[in-house]
């Protein structure tokens, strides 16, 4: 009889799983929660379908999501894609107001900004006033780390991406290199890779490679207390230093001579073909692409007078799930249950953290890594969940007018003047930030 009941739920299961992504398409009439209604029918938005090349593995494990919330909990668990079509968005949009659609898993994006200024989303803060599993999961530091631009907190982290360097640890091998953990190491290597016909650093400064080439630069020399910086603070000489160790860099034949050229995702091909040694990236730059065995990752170290903490790398949580304020405060409790039972049991499991580790990404779970820290970058990411101290934000979610920043650096490393350029940007990041803040106050 056991044996029938399993098989009835696991033929359910994959009824459902073969419906999933069907549940909000069209003009479906949207519902209306309250406490006689049983079961609950609570639909998650995912920017996934059956295009991506790891359909079946998301397949398969959202069935098991599934046939555990209509097996144990009573509640029909539903999936959903986020819509690219304008006219299907307004629809999506009305039906996260109303609490058709309970969860949205996502990154940064433009319809996320739209539907927390129709305070359709329910702030962390109260969320996690209600649920202690939530703050177990998520700690203070974590939930800092997934500030939204305007610094306010709407989204349950559950993973993202860090910056290193990464280098190929089989080709540093076979050339006899020393890895590079010391600025002495990176210029030794550099020689040698040039020697022998390899770029060292495949470096795509034409586009954002530069970026984040310079956010690594001015955390070396800085720190994460310069780097995460305030420009009233008088960070120019950091930067300044900054500018010199990349054009000490690029005297020393460290990068592709074109590199003022080439566009970072041809540096990426480079680094992925085998013809650079290095690369300064985000963990997400490859596309799954990148072989574990052969490529390793450390944070690029410090400049020789540089304060770069050590174990201090940049790092952003910037995928994680929102809630539907409708849903979550609806007056049948059990919406705002099986919203926390989603997220802490299921969306921060190892198992989802598999699914989307391709992309080399960072685990929210700060339980993750008390049992997987086996290298340097998986303590410094282990650091990261437990403490935001040891880690750092990228320039670009403090400032108001990053790509003037970055265009002073750019003119400052190809040009012989270093302060002016820097100095110009940072007066300008001043007056945006006096006057965002200003508006802020007028706002209040």
């Amino acid at each position: 009889m056991k044996k029938l009941i399993k098989i009835l739920s696991l033929m359910m299961a994959l009824v459902l799983a073969l419906t999933m992504f069907t549940a909000c398409s069209g003009d479906e009439e949207e519902i209306e929660f309250s406490e006689d209604m049983a079961p609950i029918t609570m639909t998650v938005a995912l920017p996934i379908d059956a295009s991506v090349e790891n359909w079946s593995d998301w397949e398969s494990l959202l069935s098991v999501w599934i046939e555990d919330f209509e097996m144990f909990e009573n509640v029909t668990l539903k999936f959903t894609t986020i819509p690219t079509d304008e006219k299907e968005m307004k629809k999506f949009k009305r039906k996260v107001d109303n609490g058709t659609i309970a969860c949205i898993l996502s990154g940064e994006a433009d319809f996320i900004t739209d539907l927390i200024e129709d305070r359709s989303l329910i702030g962390l803060g109260d969320m996690k006033n209600r649920y202690v599993t939530l703050m177990e999961k998520s700690t203070e530091a974590v939930i800092t780390l997934s500030q939204e631009k305007d610094l306010s907190n709407y989204k349950v982290p559950v993973y993202g991406t860090f910056q290193g360097l990464y280098y190929n640890r089989t080709l540093f091998k076979e050339l006899g290199l020393e890895n590079p953990t010391s600025w002495e190491n990176v210029l030794a290597a550099a020689k040698v890779l040039n020697e022998k016909g390899y770029t060292p650093i495949a470096a795509g400064f034409k586009d954002q490679g530069f970026d984040y080439f310079m956010d690594e630069m001015i955390l070396s020399e800085g720190g994460t207390a310069e780097h995460s910086y305030m420009p009233s603070f008088g960070v120019v000489s950091s930067w300044e230093r900054a500018v010199k160790d990349v054009k000490a860099l690029q005297a020393a034949g460290a990068f592709n001579k074109d590199c003022f050229n080439t566009t970072f995702d041809d540096a990426v091909d480079s680094f992925l073909n085998g013809k650079a040694g290095m690369i300064v990236a985000p963990s997400d730059a490859f596309g799954g692409n990148l072989s574990e065995d052969d490529t390793k990752v450390v944070g690029f170290p410090a400049a020789p007078q540089g304060k770069r903490e050590e174990g201090a790398f940049i790092g952003d949580l910037s995928n994680g799930v929102y809630v539907s304020k409708t849903f979550f405060n609806d007056s049948d409790s059990r919406c705002a249950d099986m919203v926390i039972k989603l997220i802490t049991e299921y969306f921060l499991s190892a198992d989802f953290y598999n699914l989307v580790k391709n992309e080399s990404t960072i685990s929210a779970d700060p339980f993750y890594y008390e049992n997987n820290a086996v290298t340097k970058m998986d303590e410094a990411k282990g650091a990261l969940i437990a403490n935001a101290i040891s880690a750092d934000w990228s320039m670009r979610r403090y400032a108001y007018t990053y790509e003037n920043i970055m265009d002073g650096f750019r003119k400052a490393v190809t040009g012989k003047d270093i302060i002016a350029p820097l100095q110009a940007a940072t007066d300008k990041e001043i007056a945006a930030t006096e006057e965002a803040v200003q508006a802020e106050r007028e706002k209040e």
